[in-house]
């Protein structure tokens, strides 16, 4: 049984899977907004942390908190399943001494551990206020399983080895796994993605 919990936009997408859906609560608008307002001043090496810190881990996760807690204690949950930049989850489970996983949304599973490392300071204060010991190195998101999407070909060649869970969805077409297309082509291979915001946002 799974209970999906999050945005009220994500409504629609749980009701094409056919699952439960509890909406939770979003920050004020005018809130968000200037929170958003200097990302774009700040020279480019700075504003992913920034995002991750005071838009996910602070406005999203601050507002999402007390909703989250509520959910999971009403549904009973054996396990929470949390996305890399969403917060609540993750410190609501850890509150009610339920276990959790993470699915990364990036490439990298170094990533996802840098995404800790940036809310780490909010995610503190967060954890302190609903009565968890202090945990400043973010050990209990760090110690969370994590499952990917992206092959471990994909990640910095440069980067340890990590122990996460590679996983890739079948279609209802696919009675096998996809060929290897790629073997014997002399040509480059190029990710590109669009990412979670760029197409919606205003520059």
């Amino acid at each position: 049984e799974v209970l999906v919990a999050g945005a009220p936009l994500a409504a629609a997408l749980a009701e094409r899977a056919k699952l439960p859906f509890r909406p939770l609560p979003e920050p004020v608008e005018d809130e968000l907004a200037a929170i958003w307002a200097p990302v774009f001043s700040l020279p480019t090496e700075q504003q992913d942390e920034y995002v991750v810190r005071e838009v996910f881990a602070g406005c999203h996760a601050r507002a999402a908190l007390p909703g989250t807690l509520a959910a999971i204690e009403e549904w009973g949950a054996d396990l929470v399943v949390r996305e890399s930049c969403e917060f609540s989850g993750a410190i609501a489970a850890e509150r009610l001494g339920i276990p959790q996983a993470t699915v990364g949304i990036f490439l990298s599973a170094r990533n996802d551990d840098l995404a800790a490392e940036a809310a780490a300071p909010v995610v503190e204060e967060l954890r302190v206020g609903v009565g968890l010991e202090p945990d400043p190195g973010v050990r209990a998101l760090r110690q969370a399983r994590l499952l990917m999407r992206s092959p471990r070909s994909l990640d910095d060649p440069s980067a340890p080895m990590d122990a996460a869970l590679r996983f890739r969805e079948l279609n209802e077409r696919e009675a096998e796994p996809l060929p290897d297309w790629w073997e014997g082509s002399d040509e480059p291979l190029v990710y590109l993605s669009f990412g979670t915001e760029v197409p919606t946002m205003d520059f």
